[in-house]
């Protein structure tokens, strides 16, 4: 990817973990993704299908996670009625 605007994008986004991780975050709540990813998609169409199944597994994962603390908080305050009701 010798394109210079494609490089300077990888360098912002890419240059250590935390800077990874943040661009996941980004990626997890679709933060102006797409400032991300369209210039490297347009030199290289295959990180296209990269970054839409990092999009897909991020944000279906997170949705379980949140899903699964209501759920959880739900089941623990109905075990805690049915014990005061005892």
């Amino acid at each position: 990817m010798g394109d210079p605007v494609t490089a300077e994008v990888i360098q912002d986004h890419f240059r250590s973990l935390p800077v990874a991780m943040f661009t996941l975050v980004q990626f997890a709540t679709a933060d102006s993704i797409a400032s991300v990813y369209m210039p490297i998609v347009t030199k290289a169409w295959y990180m296209g299908v990269y970054f839409g199944f990092v999009w897909l597994i991020v944000t279906i994962k997170l949705m379980n996670l949140i899903t699964a603390v209501i759920v959880d908080n739900a089941i623990t305050q109905a075990d805690e009625d049915r014990e005061m009701d005892l």
